[in-house]
């Protein structure tokens, strides 16, 4: 349980940086403008941001489904020591942010399909 507690704090903590730099990234762009039309919505940036990241632990839950149930069906331990490990390294396994893109968006998206 403590771990979980502490496993999500790191989770909000890397969200929140992600969604810091690319507000700052979008706010420096616009600086320049002097228009308040042009501000960085940042609800909207946590909205996209926390909608990207159920949609990726989503699909992680879906494949894990998939394995356990491989790992359910397997009779060969040896199999079901290398799906633990799938299923292990997959739950740990964090999307990779090019963090030179305009947005985060596409990133999320190339780590689901």
């Amino acid at each position: 349980y403590d771990a979980a507690l502490t496993d999500l704090k790191d989770l909000e903590e890397e969200l929140l940086k992600i969604a810091t730099f690319y507000i700052n990234k979008h706010e420096n762009e616009f600086k320049a403008h002097e228009d308040p039309a042009t501000a960085v919505d940042r609800l909207t940036v946590m909205r996209d941001l926390l909608e990207c990241e159920y949609a990726y632990q989503d699909a992680k839950h879906e494949v894990l489904y998939c394995l356990y149930e491989i790992y359910d069906h397997s009779l060969d331990v040896a199999e079901q020591e290398k799906l633990a490990q799938a299923m292990t390294d997959l739950m740990a396994a964090r999307p990779k942010l090019d963090f030179t893109v305009y947005y985060f968006t596409e990133a999320y998206a190339a780590e689901i399909v």
